[in-house]
């Protein structure tokens, strides 16, 4: 098994679009030949777009992209920007003179972080368009501008994450992930107690312990 890179899994193609004032952007993966999805939708406000499609009882079998966004809610419109390049490009599924692409969405919450804007639908076509020159980005780019970690106390004590990707090859088999990292807790290394990003005291320039901060507000709420 050796790492390789998330833009060398052939068949895909990744692209993005910001807002860097605004701090909000969106992440498209393209399969023009469509692909074989699944989704797992949690947490208790999620804003996502198609992703019923992919229930296996459904008719829909494959999707043409993948449309990370921030702008919470309001950031699914961006998948109509991607709908609007497939569609120009002869991309879905195919009913006569009509052409229907099928793209889902997942949007994270990045409101509080820059101007309160989101992904307008011409940050959709603009992912794609750069998706053609399939570039591996990471950080303050795409879905990931407006991403942040530690949220428990307020923004005064929060730090900005951003767009991560990661992929490895076991022979002819390619496997990559895509994450934009918006979290309410703490980021660490696997499987240990690094702390890598999240809760901030600025005043003592050290991390703070999330969990360890919520059951003390708890403690402290009067019964």
């Amino acid at each position: 098994m050796k790492k390789t890179k998330v833009n060398e899994i052939e068949n895909f193609r990744i692209g993005n679009a910001q807002d860097l004032e605004g701090a909000t952007g969106c992440t498209v993966i393209v399969c023009e030949k469509g692909a074989t999805a699944g989704a797992d939708v949690r947490g208790g406000g999620p804003a996502t777009r198609e992703t019923d499609l992919l229930r296996p009882e459904n008719m829909v079998q494959q999707i043409h992209a993948v449309t990370l966004s921030g702008g919470s809610a309001f950031g699914l419109e961006a998948s109509s920007g991607v709908m609007e390049y497939l569609k120009e490009k002869g991309i879905g599924f195919h009913m006569g003179d009509i052409v229907v692409p099928i793209v889902c969405g997942a949007c994270l919450f990045d409101l509080a972080v820059g101007e309160n804007t989101h992904p307008p639908k011409k940050f959709g076509r603009i992912a794609c368009v750069n998706s053609e020159f399939n570039l591996v980005e990471h950080g303050n780019v795409g879905a990931g501008t407006g991403a942040s970690v530690g949220k428990v106390l307020g923004k005064e004590h929060s730090m900005k994450s951003g767009l991560g990707t990661y992929a490895l090859q076991c022979g002819e088999l390619k496997v990559g992930a895509i994450a934009a990292v918006n979290a309410c807790g703490d980021v660490y290394e696997p499987n240990s107690s690094i702390h890598i990003a999240g809760l901030y005291d600025p005043t003592a320039n050290t991390y703070m312990d999330s969990e360890e901060m919520i059951m003390q507000m708890a403690e402290s709420r009067p019964h």
